[in-house]
């Protein structure tokens, strides 16, 4: 599923929700031109755009990767 041609433009995936003082949402999309097509969105409950996002990578695993990464680290500079 992550090579470029078989997924849909526009493709999003909505990989873990974690909770602290609020709740964020880790999105996996596939918005970028091929072949670095997939990126990390990190999303706040009832905010309709990004609180945080990535460059774009090679594969869907990646940015999966990277983006489970960024929002730990995201969260611990929220709560102390």
């Amino acid at each position: 599923m992550s090579h470029p041609q078989s997924t849909p433009p526009d493709f999003s995936a909505y990989v873990e929700t974690e909770t602290c003082d609020a709740d964020y949402t880790l999105a996996i999309k596939n918005k970028g031109r091929p072949p670095r097509s997939w990126r990390w969105e990190i999303y706040a409950v009832g905010k309709n755009k990004p609180v945080g996002r990535s460059e774009f990578f090679e594969t869907m695993s990646e940015a999966t990767r990277t983006g489970k990464a960024a929002l730990a680290k995201f969260r611990s500079s929220r709560t102390g």
